[in-house]
């Protein structure tokens, strides 16, 4: 992941206010479109027009071949006040954001996040690293926002158990039950990248048991279908379950 510096000059005139809005408009277009993520940006007013320092996911993420028909149709709503001019580069590397997949077309993808994962929700199945949204180029709005928003619905949980606060029980009955609203959220998102990309999208369920079992945990089956689904060997050194009919993922508690 990278920190970026975007310019947006702006035409100086009496709808130089209505201009600004509609350049906030176009950066919120990038964040819905996962070209800008949405941790930590910042929009400052200059007096030029306003100006973004933003984690994006790679290098060319801003670049206009990325941009969806949404950021582009607000760029012309923008040109509609005058010249406007657009001026990224890139400031260096975050040490604290996971690097981005290299794969253009993985053989499955995983839908994963953490209290500590701000990156794209969707990670490859090859490599477990998380793969930018736009490069799913089929992926209409709709999709996208379904994507973000579950990502941070499932933060919100998982911050709430790892707190271990008022909120804990609340946080992990949502990750871990199949029939809660955050994974059947979850799970219509995979179906919904699954039409598009026509690859497998598998889908993490958590795991917690306050005083495991290891040999009913080892033994314990798909809660899609009842089917084993225990591997011999972690798949990417963290999940110790694997159903490829469900396409449900898990890991083994104290493992």
């Amino acid at each position: 992941m990278y920190i970026a510096q975007v310019s947006i000059s702006l035409p100086k005139g009496k709808n130089r206010a209505e201009a600004l809005e509609q350049a906030e408009h176009l950066i919120n277009c990038w964040v819905q479109n996962g070209q800008v993520l949405e941790c930590d940006y910042y929009q400052i007013k200059r007096d030029f027009g306003v100006e973004v320092i933003a984690p994006v996911p790679e290098r060319t993420a801003l670049q206009r071949p990325n941009w969806n028909k949404s950021a582009q149709a607000q760029l012309e709503k923008l040109e509609k006040f005058g010249p406007v001019q657009i001026k990224m580069r890139i400031l260096g590397r975050d040490p604290d954001l996971r690097v981005t997949c290299k794969h253009r077309s993985p053989n499955s993808y995983i839908l994963f996040t953490t209290f500590a994962h701000y990156d794209s929700s969707l990670c490859c199945g090859d490599c477990f690293l998380p793969v930018p949204l736009y490069r799913i180029r089929k992926l209409e709005n709709d999709a996208i926002t379904g994507v973000l928003h579950w990502g941070n619905q499932y933060r919100a949980c998982d911050t709430l158990q790892i707190q271990c606060g008022w909120g804990e029980r609340f946080g992990l009955m949502q990750m871990d039950s199949l029939n809660s609203g955050l994974n059947k959220e979850g799970l219509d998102v995979c179906k919904e990248l699954k039409q598009v990309t026509r690859k497998p999208v598998y889908y993490f369920l958590h795991r917690y048991v306050k005083h495991p079992n290891r040999k009913r945990e080892a033994e314990r089956l798909c809660p899609g279908c009842d089917g084993k689904w225990r591997l011999n060997k972690a798949w990417h050194g963290r999940f110790n379950f694997r159903c490829d009919k469900c396409e449900l993922i898990s890991i083994q508690p104290d493992w």
